[in-house]
């Protein structure tokens, strides 16, 4: 739990008591603004704690007579030193200050004065502080960013708010840091609800920290595994006859259960000649001629040198089936998981082992055209 508690010793003035120098600069560094109150506060209070002038502040130190004598003819030595220590203080206080805030104190006539001025002033600032340190506290998730990073700013708005005097118990800080965390710490989440006890502050860190270690590892061990598509074979809905493929670039039909893929293999002097048009300047591989007429008559051909080139008769029921080829990914929501990929010409469907549908196929594995 963030708390801070301000005292102060009862002071008492006498001859022998010395005045003690205190600048701005030494003793009061951070400058007061209209945004910082709280911790310009806890500066100079434990400041004079420290040097045993906080009763010069907080009222426990009146001023002594100025005479000893009724006349007022012979000066109190005692209110001279405090008068002095008292000036001192002032001049430290304005040094302290912003210069926008300087004016607001520089008719103080004493010490307590200038105090009470910035507290009454900076105290509904320092509330809407509160409201605000409060509501980007609640805001504030972890993200993508380390736990440690996390954990840091989350104890930063703790420490904010304790010097603003609205304290965060540990238990509403652990509710906080929690309620921030991804999915990936739910398990955490669940069990701190069952305990009976509240999840101590100093165990929380510890376990974050070993939870995010797992769930890098876990992650690291999914992204090891590269996917592969291997090409698969998609049937007709309907029966239809096998085609053959020449190097006329002219498909006939055929009765016989196979297909085959024949072709000249000539070779020009200015480059390959395409086995499916005849043309010159690319293989078939990267024939477009070729790749529209397989996307046209939804069809597909086995590319990968791992796996056969075989055509089998159509699924019962009209319905076209993907072979399982050994693949990492048969069906991805990510064309960019394909090597390559060529538009999708067929049903919009995929339907699976259990009889089950999968809608929303737009691309298929293919070669660069």
């Amino acid at each position: 739990m963030y708390d801070i508690v301000f005292f102060s010793l009862t002071m008492t003035i006498t001859e022998s008591t010395s005045v003690i120098s205190i600048t701005a600069a030494t003793h009061f560094p951070i400058k007061l603004t209209a945004s910082n109150f709280p911790v310009w506060k806890c500066q100079v209070h434990n400041a004079l704690v420290g040097l045993g002038l906080d009763s010069y502040i907080d009222g426990t130190l009146l001023s002594p007579n100025q005479f000893t004598d009724p006349a007022k003819t012979q000066t109190n030595p005692c209110y001279t030193i405090w008068y002095r220590q008292d000036k001192t203080i002032i001049s430290a206080l304005i040094g302290s200050c912003s210069e926008t805030i300087q004016p607001l104190i520089s008719s103080a006539i004493t010490a307590r004065q200038a105090w009470e001025k910035l507290t009454l002033t900076y105290a509904s600032t320092s509330r809407g502080r509160i409201i605000s340190l409060k509501t980007q506290m609640a805001r504030t998730t972890k993200g993508a960013r380390p736990i440690l990073a996390y954990l840091a700013e989350m104890h930063a708005f703790a420490e904010s708010l304790a010097l603003a005097q609205s304290p965060v118990t540990d238990e509403d800080l652990v509710i906080g840091i929690l309620n921030g965390l991804g999915s990936e710490y739910n398990d955490i989440l669940s069990a701190v609800r069952v305990r009976e006890t509240p999840l101590p502050l100093s165990q929380l860190q510890d376990i974050l920290l070993e939870q995010e270690k797992r769930h890098n590892e876990q992650v690291a061990a999914t992204h090891s595994l590269l996917p592969t598509a291997n090409a698969t074979q998609m049937l007709p809905r309907g029966p239809q006859p096998e085609r053959r493929y020449h190097g006329d670039s002219r498909p006939s039909s055929s009765r016989r259960g196979r297909g085959s893929y024949q072709g000249h293999a000539n070779r020009s002097s200015n480059g390959p000649v395409c086995r499916f048009c005849d043309n010159v300047g690319h293989e078939v591989k990267y024939c477009r001629k070729l790749q529209r007429f397989i996307r046209d008559n939804n069809i597909s051909i086995a590319t990968s040198p791992a796996v056969h080139n075989t055509m089998t008769s159509a699924a019962p029921g009209g319905q076209p089936w993907l072979f399982d080829t050994g693949a990492s990914h048969h069906v991805t929501s990510d064309a960019a998981n394909l090597p390559t990929y060529t538009d999708y010409g067929g049903p919009d469907e995929v339907k699976l082992g259990d009889g089950s549908d999968h809608g929303g196929v737009t691309h298929a594995r293919g070669e660069p055209s």
